[in-house]
């Protein structure tokens, strides 16, 4: 609805003193974080020039965590302010998106509320900018003009919406304004889609949907499970409800004890702007084969998913698919849990610990200690207690070695110099036979439950790999999920809520190992079975069976790409959905034969680079990619690899596992003779890489087109 001539210079008056505030506040803010800086330098100095060097009584000790605490009293109001100033900077920018007119049930007085991505209030404390998290903002994004309310800490409060009205502001200046009467405007969320990527993901606060608000704010279930097509907003939900949950919970939660895991670490840089754009410290963020390392040990060497996956991907005759279905199952999970209950019970390898004669315990002993004394604990514990008792015993027998060898010195030196070289290999054997009991090896640990569960095929693979001085991808999860039934655990107390991203793509067995480390955490899943480019997975079983009792929000639109790349995008889609996407317009889909890839590639690119600032080309694999790349021989061109650990921007060349999460301006698939895009296992493949465009879509086939896509 156009709005009259009055009502815009009203609003250009409120947005300029808005803003000189804001400046106002932000010179004061810079004016006192340069007195904060003096004052830890001043504090820091005292510590030095009047701390105890050394502490001669309490009273010493007393005086120097006096002033410790003092510098660290300076460090927390500096970040105070510093946190203050990045929210008046983002405010600055941008003060505000929306507005909406509200008069509760029982009072005469109509509320001018003002929605922005942090709270400002002038110098009396009243609010004239609420942030989009706090309670009463809700009501932006869930209501429409009439009957609305929102939950308040007070209890539930009723009344009416008379107006609601968008803003897309720069500075000092509204470049757009308008009256709407649901949540998003078709227009300025037109214009919103309709822009150029940047290198990173951005923030969806001034354009969150009805759907989005609910998954982003729900605070009664443990788990929530955002389950929506390619571009409905499902990272961005988790991130913005990371940013909702810093808000709600300011007092109990920082960002150091939320976590998400991801694709891969490009990815992790990719959606690093969101949280501090909302004017939020950034989570921590990891991957699964992170994970990995730090629970299993930096000692070995791990083969990382995206090898399986090209391995897959390429056909590779050496890996035995029906396997590796069975080491992501159920029916694999329950099998190392059978024989951790058995091992409990019995048959876990306790030999005696001696050398030399000298005997620390028997093989009797250990096993009455291990199955009667300590049967109520897990493994780890038992083992752990047997460490302690076989210690003590060693200092025992290492006085009795260590008499023998002086009186022996005292009546021959040389034979006691023999006797002290024995003594100190014979300790030393002590020590190593102890290690060995309570400190088994996970590898060891694993190769007795592969013996046991008696399959041939699995035991050969894991010798060689153990030759090869590496752990194969498809052993990590199996490893770990061992290891955590075994009772070897790792410290997450400071984790609250974790966040996993493409659950569709982990198997049951990786699944339940997140279940189980995190077994206390609140979690936001996200996922699309669709876009599940791991073929060998299961993700309606890996959900039901694995989260439990969760709280599913069904997304059902996606707001990524073009009705044309969008109606492209759903007939690849084995069971068609009701999905619905936005009515935005832009160029069909090109799908055509190319005899020279090189040269049909670059006549694409000099028809779209002018208007567009990120552009994928994408092979089904890195093989694949890595020739392209050569052929190319444009230094403009960048490729991705696995190790890298930043997102690019411009033109790039990346394997299909590594496009996962990311959206682009246009997307030229190439389906190579050699490696093409073909067969049910690749078709969700296939779409994955689709349905990262965002403007303009074009597919390249040397062969055959992929899935008879001339037909569409």
């Amino acid at each position: 609805m156009a709005l009259s001539k009055e009502q815009w210079n009203i609003e250009k008056q409120r947005l300029e003193r808005i803003f000189n505030l804001v400046g106002e506040n932000i010179e004061l803010l810079e004016s006192k974080l340069k007195n904060s800086v003096t004052q830890i330098r001043d504090s820091n100095k005292a510590m030095w020039k009047e701390g105890k060097s050394y502490h001669y009584d309490f009273d010493d000790v007393v005086e120097n965590l006096s002033l410790l605490d003092s510098v660290h009293s300076d460090m927390k109001r500096h970040e105070n302010i510093l946190s203050r100033l990045k929210k008046m900077y983002l405010l600055r920018r941008s003060a505000y998106f929306g507005r909406f007119d509200f008069l509760e049930k029982g009072t005469s007085e109509t509320d001018e509320i003002y929605i922005g991505t942090s709270t400002l209030e002038d110098k009396d404390s009243s609010i004239l900018i609420y942030d989009w998290r706090a309670a009463i903002s809700s009501m932006f994004y869930e209501c429409e003009k009439g009957p609305a309310g929102f939950e308040s800490p007070a209890g539930h409060i009723s009344g009416e919406m008379v107006l609601k009205r968008q803003y897309k502001i720069y500075l000092d200046k509204i470049e757009s304004m308008f009256n709407s009467s649901i949540v998003i405007e078709d227009e300025i969320l037109q214009s919103i889609l309709s822009e150029s990527k940047n290198d990173k993901m951005e923030t969806i606060v001034s354009s969150i949907q009805k759907e989005q608000n609910r998954a982003i704010r729900d605070e009664n279930h443990r788990v929530v499970y955002v389950d929506g097509p390619a571009g409905s907003g499902k990272t961005s939900i988790a991130l913005h409800r990371a940013a909702w949950l810093l808000y709600r919970y300011r007092d109990k939660l920082n960002a150091g004890n939320i976590i998400v895991y991801s694709p891969n670490e490009i990815f992790n840089d990719y959606i690093s702007n969101v949280l501090p754009e909302l004017g939020e410290e950034n989570m921590k963020m990891s991957t699964f084969m992170r994970l990995a390392r730090s629970y299993l040990g930096y000692d070995y060497k791990y083969e990382d998913n995206y090898t399986q996956m090209e391995m897959l991907l390429a056909n590779n005759k050496k890996v035995n698919i029906e396997i590796l279905k069975l080491k992501g199952s159920r029916k694999y999970a329950d099998a190392i849990k059978e024989y951790v209950e058995k091992i409990e019970k019995g048959d876990f390898i306790l030999n005696e610990i001696a050398s030399e004669g000298n005997f620390l315990a028997t093989k009797e002993e250990l096993s009455e200690l291990f199955y009667d004394d300590y049967d109520m604990h897990k493994i780890s514990t038992r083992l752990e207690k047997l460490n302690i008792l076989l210690h003590k015993r060693l200092v025992f027998t290492t006085r009795k070695i260590r008499k023998n060898y002086v009186e022996t010195a005292k009546r021959d030196i040389q034979e006691g110099k023999k006797v002290a070289y024995s003594a100190k290999s014979t300790i030393e054997e002590l020590r190593k036979q102890i290690q060995a009991l309570t400190e088994p090896d996970i590898r060891d640990l694993y190769m007795g439950f592969l013996i046991w569960y008696n399959d041939g095929r699995m035991i050969k693979n894991f010798k060689d790999s153990q030759k090869d001085g590496y752990i194969k991808y498809e052993d990590i999860a199996p490893m770990m999920y061992l290891k955590i039934i075994l009772g070897y655990t790792k410290d997450f107390r400071d984790i609250k809520h974790l966040i996993i991203d493409e659950v569709q793509d982990y198997s049951y067995m990786e699944m339940l190992v997140f279940f189980t480390l995190y077994d206390k955490v609140q979690m936001t899943l996200l996922g699309d079975a669709n876009q599940a480019i791991n073929h060998i997975t299961d993700s309606n079983d890996l959900k039901e069976s694995v989260a439990g009792d969760y709280y599913r929000v069904k997304l059902e639109k996606s707001y990524r790409s073009t009705m044309q790349i969008a109606a492209f995008c759903n007939k690849l889609i084995e069971n068609k959905m009701n999905y619905e996407y936005v009515d935005r317009s832009g160029p069909e889909p090109v799908i055509a034969k190319s005899d020279d890839l090189t040269a049909d590639i670059t006549s694409i690119l000099n028809k779209i680079s002018v208007t567009n600032s990120s552009i994928a080309i994408i092979t089904k694999t890195y093989g694949a990619a890595e020739r392209l790349y050569m052929s190319m021989e444009d230094e403009n061109i960048q490729i991705i690899r696995k190790s890298d650990s930043n997102f690019r921007s411009g033109v790039v060349i990346t394997p299909s596992y590594l496009s996962k999460g990311l959206e682009f301006d246009a997307v030229i698939v190439v389906s190579t003779g050699s490696e093409p895009f073909e067969g049910a296992a690749n078709k969700k493949l296939f779409y994955t890489c689709c349905s990262r465009a965002l403007h303009e879509l074009y597919i390249l086939y040397e062969v055959n087109p992929p899935y008879d896509t001339n037909s569409f």
